[in-house]
C-alpha cells in the first residue's frame, strides 16, 4: 500500500509539474510575442489605435479606416502648424513705408545718384537718355572684394597698401536735389571697403553678402547727409526716419529693379542685330507710350476728383463714382515723324448722361482757377484733343456701377454672363441729371445762374443716347 501511495503521488506530482512546466512556457511565449511586437513610430504610416476591442484584433477594413483617420489628422495637425508659424511671421515683420512718402522718396533719389540712374531726358535720340541700371558684380569681383581684409593686412606687412579703383557713376551734368559732394563721399566709403565700383548684385538675393554691405554702406552716408540737412527739399518726417524703415526701402526698391535689370539685358542682346535694334527701339517707344497714358489718365483722375470733392463733397455719390479708375479713360498719342498727336478714346459702356456729366467736369477744372498759369497747367490736362476713331473695346464700367449710367446700346452688345458679373445695381444712387445741373449753373455767368436755376424742364444732354453720339463724348 506504500509502495502504491507512493507511486501515485510520485506520478501525480509528476504530472502537475509537467503541467506547469507547459502553462510555464505558454506564457513564457506569450510574454516573448508581445515583447517582440515592433513600437510605433509617429513619422510611419503604422495603426496607431486604441486596442480596447473584446477580442484585440482589427479587420483588414477597420485598418485602413483608421490609418486613413490617422494620415488626415497629421495632415491637418501639419496645416495648423504652416497657419501659425504664417501668422508669427506676418506679425512680427515690418510693414515698409509706402513709395510715395518723403522718406522713400529721398533714399530712392539717393540711391539713383549713386548707381547713375537718373529721369529720362528729353532728346531727339530717345535711346542715348534712356537711364540703365549697372551690371552686378562679376565672381572676381565679388571674390576680390571678399578676400580684400585679408589681402590689404598681407600687403601691410609686406609694401605700403595700394588704393581701390572705383569706378564712378555720378553725372556733374545732370541735376539732382542732393549736393554732389555727398555722392563722392558715399563713394569714398565704398572704395574703402573695398568696392570698386557701386552696384548691387540684381540677380542675387537681397540679403546676400554684397547687397548687405553695399545697403549697410550706402545708409550710413545718407544717414550722415540727412544730420548735415541735405534732405531739407524732401520734407521727411522724423517719426518715419526709422532705421527699419529706411532699411526696408531701400531693400524693397533692389527688389523692384530686378525684374527691370532682366529687361533690360533682354534689350541689349536684342540690339546687337540691326532687326533687334529696330524692334529694341518699337518695344522701348511702347514702354514709353504706357508710361505716359498712365500718367496722363493718373492727372485727370486726380483732378476730376478734387473738383468733385470740392463741390459735392468727399463722401457725395459724385466723388465716389469717380474715384472708379474704371470711369476715366486714357488718351492715345500717335507719333508721326517724330510728332505726336494727342486723342481721346471713347468708352463705348458710358451712357449719354455720364458722358455729359464728364466732360463738365472738364470744362470747370480749369475754370476753377484765378492764375494764369495754373489755369494753364490745368487745361493741358483736360485737353486731350480731338476722338480718335477707334474705341476701346476692352473697357468695362466697374462692378456693382449703378445700371442707369451704362448704355444700352453697349449693354445689347454683351453676353448675359458678363453682365451677370458686373452686377450693376438698379438704385438711383447717384441722381445724375441733378448733378448735370448743378454743374451747369457753375458754368454759367452769375446774372444768368439764377435763370437756369428757374428752368425746371432742362433737357439733360446726351439723355437716352448712346455713348457714341459724337459731341457728348468725353475722354
Amino acid at each position: 500500500m506504500d509502495i502504491g501511495l507512493t507511486g501515485t503521488s510520485s506520478a501525480g506530482a509528476h504530472s502537475n509539474s509537467e503541467g506547469r512546466s507547459k502553462r510555464q512556457r505558454v506564457e513564457d511565449d506569450g510574454s516573448m510575442h508581445r515583447q517582440s511586437s515592433p513600437l510605433i513610430d509617429d513619422n510611419d504610416d503604422s495603426d496607431d489605435f486604441d486596442e480596447s476591442d473584446s477580442d484585440g484584433e482589427l479587420t483588414p477594413a477597420e485598418r485602413a479606416s483608421r490609418k486613413r483617420k490617422l494620415k488626415a489628422m497629421r495632415k491637418e495637425e501639419k496645416e495648423q502648424r504652416d497657419r501659425n508659424s504664417m501668422l508669427s511671421t506676418m506679425a512680427n515683420s515690418h510693414a515698409t513705408p509706402k513709395a510715395a512718402t518723403a522718406l522713400a522718396r529721398a533714399l530712392q533719389e539717393y540711391v539713383k545718384m549713386l548707381l547713375g540712374v537718373y529721369r529720362k531726358q528729353r532728346s531727339p535720340n530717345p535711346s542715348s537718355s534712356e537711364p540703365s541700371l549697372p551690371e552686378p558684380p562679376t565672381v572676381d569681383e565679388v571674390h576680390a572684394w571678399a578676400t580684400q581684409k585679408d589681402a590689404a593686412q598681407k600687403a601691410m606687412l609686406s609694401a605700403p597698401l595700394k588704393p581701390v579703383r572705383f569706378v564712378s557713376r555720378l553725372s556733374l551734368t545732370v541735376g539732382s536735389r542732393y549736393d554732389h559732394r555727398w555722392g563722392s563721399q558715399c563713394e569714398a566709403a565704398l572704395a574703402m571697403a573695398g568696392f570698386t565700383r557701386c552696384t548691387f548684385d540684381w540677380n542675387g538675393r537681397p540679403d546676400s553678402a554684397w547687397n548687405t554691405a553695399m545697403t549697410r554702406i550706402i545708409l550710413q552716408e545718407w544717414e550722415k547727409c540727412h544730420e548735415a540737412h541735405g534732405t531739407k527739399a524732401f520734407g521727411i518726417i522724423a517719426a518715419e526716419n526709422t532705421s527699419a524703415n529706411r532699411l526696408e526701402i531701400v531693400r524693397r526698391w533692389c527688389e523692384n529693379q530686378a525684374p527691370k535689370f532682366r529687361d533690360q539685358a533682354k534689350m541689349n542682346v536684342m540690339s546687337q542685330t540691326p532687326e533687334g535694334k529696330v524692334q529694341a527701339a518699337q518695344l522701348r517707344e511702347m514702354s514709353r507710350t504706357r508710361d505716359r497714358r498712365r500718367r496722363a489718365k493718373t492727372k485727370i483722375h486726380t483732378a476730376r476728383q478734387e473738383l468733385a470733392q470740392h463741390i459735392f463733397g468727399v463722401n457725395s455719390p459724385e466723388y465716389l463714382l469717380l474715384s472708379h479708375s474704371e470711369v476715366h479713360s486714357e488718351d492715345k498719342v500717335t507719333m508721326t515723324n517724330g510728332s505726336g498727336t494727342r486723342t481721346k478714346t471713347r468708352l463705348e459702356w458710358r451712357s449719354g448722361a455720364l458722358d455729359t456729366f464728364v466732360n463738365l467736369v472738364d470744362k470747370a477744372i480749369p475754370g476753377q482757377e484765378i492764375i494764369p498759369r495754373k489755369k494753364a497747367r490745368a487745361q493741358a490736362i483736360v485737353d486731350c484733343g480731338a476722338y480718335s476713331s477707334e474705341s476701346d473695346l476692352d473697357a468695362f464700367p466697374p462692378q456693382g456701377l449703378q445700371e442707369s449710367l451704362v448704355s444700352n446700346a453697349w449693354l445689347d452688345k454683351m453676353s448675359g454672363v458678363a453682365i451677370s458679373n458686373l452686377r450693376l445695381g438698379k438704385a438711383e444712387v447717384v441722381d445724375i441729371r441733378k448733378s448735370i445741373q448743378v454743374l451747369t449753373n457753375l458754368m454759367l455767368p452769375r446774372g444768368a445762374a439764377g435763370l437756369g436755376e428757374g428752368s425746371s424742364s432742362t433737357q439733360v444732354p446726351g439723355e437716352g443716347s448712346s455713348s457714341s453720339s459724337g459731341p457728348m463724348m468725353t475722354q
